[in-house]
């Protein structure tokens, strides 16, 4: 049994009668059996994920945005009690849609239902993200990427700016907020295996920072290849920290970011981890997979399950 979580919202909306359409029709050639359901409000993906993962569906597509798959995520790793999780399918229908073009997913719905007939899969890693807000602390889990500071800012930026998508609508927002976001003290630790961080396996940063990218998948935002060297699979989170800039610095490095270039640049450090702790007393906004999950964390915690979700893949 498949069970379809359609998000009549992805993509501001646009294209979602034939997008549903495309859906049936597909999966009705196939012979496949499913059922499908849409979201009414925001979370309500998860709820959908959770409830079919318990009773025993094979199948989980998630048809929207880089949200939809994250709210399609939580739901199903809500059970990560040992028993097998049902495979997630994406047809991708939204805004950015970062994660199904790292896997080479694409709009075609005859490639989809081809995969999920003939079982093709691929294992990728799942990560972690706890937070502190105040005395509230709060855990989510994240497919594509987290972002800490000045990126938070500019999905909060984008997801008030109505008549623009893509990477168009973030490299607007992008552009929008670099004169509104000020660099925040952040007190970082990485590395280690398991449990707290131990020394001397870990290192240590402190100072103003400007962004802070956390990256499973390769890009984010709808084009920006933030962390180019990520992969899903490889146990590690791929992290680049930029400290504080002058503007015009930034603009350079919004565009070649573009690329994946800016990684290059001395004010920008790269690691790979398996685990990273942010300490900011004054406290920074956070998005995971573009979803805004904080405007004012103090603690941040990350980690990384190594070939956690089966993902269907052409």
């Amino acid at each position: 049994m498949i069970r379809v979580i359609l998000n009549p919202y992805a993509n501001r909306g646009r294209g979602y009668l034939r997008a549903r359409q495309r859906l049936i029709d597909a999966l009705t050639k196939a012979q496949l059996s499913y059922t499908l359901v849409e979201t009414t409000t925001k979370g309500e993906a998860t709820e959908i994920a959770r409830e079919a993962a318990m009773g025993g569906v094979e199948v989980v597509v998630a048809a929207g945005g880089d949200g939809t798959i994250h709210e399609v995520v939580n739901g199903l790793m809500a059970l990560d009690d040992g028993q097998a999780l049902p495979k997630l399918a994406i047809f991708p229908v939204g805004t950015a849609n970062d994660l199904a073009l790292a896997l080479s997913i694409s709009r075609r719905m005859g490639q989809l239902t081809d995969a999920i007939a003939q079982r093709q899969t691929r294992q990728i890693d799942v990560g972690s993200i706890a937070y502190r807000t105040g005395a509230a602390t709060k855990s989510r889990y994240f497919i594509n990427n987290v972002g800490i500071g000045l990126e938070a800012f500019v999905v909060q930026k984008a997801n008030k700016i109505r008549h623009l998508r893509g990477s168009l609508l973030y490299l607007v927002a992008a552009l929008q907020s670099l004169w509104a976001y000020d660099a925040t003290e952040m007190s970082l630790q990485w590395g280690g295996t398991e449990g707290l961080l131990q020394e001397p396996a870990s290192q240590k940063q402190s100072g103003k920072v400007l962004m802070l990218t956390v990256g499973n998948g390769r890009r984010a935002g709808g084009g920006f290849y933030l962390t180019p060297d990520a992969c899903l699979d490889d146990g590690l989170l791929d992290a680049g920290i930029l400290r504080d800039v002058s503007k015009s610095q930034l603009v350079q490095l919004l565009l070649k970011a573009r690329s994946g270039k800016h990684v290059h640049d001395p004010a920008i450090t790269m690691l790979r981890t398996q685990k990273l702790q942010i300490r900011a007393e004054k406290g920074v906004p956070i998005h995971a997979d573009g979803e805004i999950l904080a405007l004012s964390a103090q603690e941040i915690e990350l980690g990384i399950a190594t070939r956690k979700l089966e993902v269907v893949v052409p």
